[in-house]
């Protein structure tokens, strides 16, 4: 809709929002994926209806949004009268979410990653990328020869880069 300057200024305008303040904040929470739905929105939606500054109207409303990689993601919407409170409602409703998944046996994962230590250049004179070959016998097998190969060609491109970079003015 738009409205010309003019009519906004010289014409008497109403806004029908004006005495609303209510924010409506999110919370977003990852329960483990052999917990079921039908159970953990009952809980989250329950602790934000007893809070005493979550409003009662529009009701707390817990979603499933999202299956992520460690965790079955939810989203609890709910209102608050004043803005300024949002932050700290918010963060005594995790608070309290907490409490209830503990009390009731339920995981909230992390994520978990595996690191493999390498050096290089490999001591047993492996490359990362190897040749694989099929024998007669349908067994996958490593073609020693290509990985040899392929390592002296990567110490032919080593030594040809430390032979193109500037020299020191120091050295003779």
């Amino acid at each position: 809709m738009l409205i010309p300057n003019q009519v906004l200024f010289s014409t008497k305008a109403e806004s029908f929002t004006a005495g609303e303040n209510g924010r409506r904040p999110s919370i977003v929470i990852g329960a483990a994926y052999h917990h079921d739905p039908q159970h953990i929105i009952p809980i989250v939606e329950e602790i934000a209806q007893s809070h005493k500054r979550v409003l009662s109207k529009p009701l707390p409303e817990a979603l499933t949004i999202d299956f992520a990689d460690f965790s079955i993601t939810y989203q609890l919407n709910f209102f608050v009268r004043n803005p300024l409170e949002a932050l700290q409602v918010g963060s005594e409703l995790r608070q309290q979410i907490w409490t209830a998944f503990e009390a009731n046996d339920i995981t909230i994962p992390f994520p978990q990653r595996q690191v493999y230590p390498m050096e290089w250049p490999p001591a047993d004179k492996k490359t990362l990328r190897q040749e694989r070959q099929i024998d007669t016998t349908g067994t996958e097998r490593l073609d020693a020869k290509s990985n040899s190969h392929a390592l002296s060609g990567i110490k032919a491109f080593l030594r040809q880069s430390a032979q193109d970079l500037p020299r020191n003015k120091s050295e003779p």
